[in-house]
């Protein structure tokens, strides 16, 4: 699959906006990314809110690509689903590694931003978007029409494998 290959953090986009059904298609794919014991913990808000996502870029400490981006999707995890956070962080991993891909596939770009234990990220996340306590903000993911190429970094890494036989 070219896409995992092709795929490159974006973190400049052009003013175009997304259309409804090309989000729903790309929340399709993280609804269909595995969950553990099927306990289903993810919720994703979208945010195409100007106001809210200049805010992102004002406050987020890694959230320059806030700037141009005209939708972002924020993966949580609800703690009343999985209560000691066994599987929760890993769920809305795989849902976002859908939506890079599947982005990458329908020519977008995009940007994943870690919000759980990174730097404040994760209080500033719940201020900006009054989230309830038992959501936990794990992610955030920056999509957009690029407004920028990168070439892929493809390369494999020996090191980084090892086999047991």
């Amino acid at each position: 699959m070219k896409e995992i290959f092709d795929r490159r953090s974006i973190r400049s986009f052009t003013s175009q906006n997304l259309d409804e059904d090309t989000i729903k298609e790309l929340l399709r794919g993280a609804i269909a990314a595995p969950s553990a014991h099927k306990k289903e913990p993810r919720i994703f808000y979208v945010i195409e809110n100007k106001d809210v996502l200049h805010e992102f870029f004002l406050k987020h400490p890694y959230g320059k690509a806030f700037e141009t981006a005209p939708v972002a999707i924020l993966a949580c995890g609800d703690k009343s689903k999985d209560p000691n956070m066994t599987f929760l962080i890993q769920d809305c991993a795989a849902s976002l590694e859908n939506i890079a891909i599947m982005a990458t596939h329908m020519g977008l770009g995009t940007v994943w931003m870690g919000i759980l234990d990174n730097d404040n990220a994760e209080e500033i996340t719940k201020e900006i978007l009054d989230l309830p306590s038992n959501l936990i903000p794990i992610s955030i993911m920056a999509i957009g029409y690029k407004a920028e190429e990168r070439r892929p970094h493809i390369s494999y890494k020996e090191e980084m494998v090892k086999w047991i036989k």
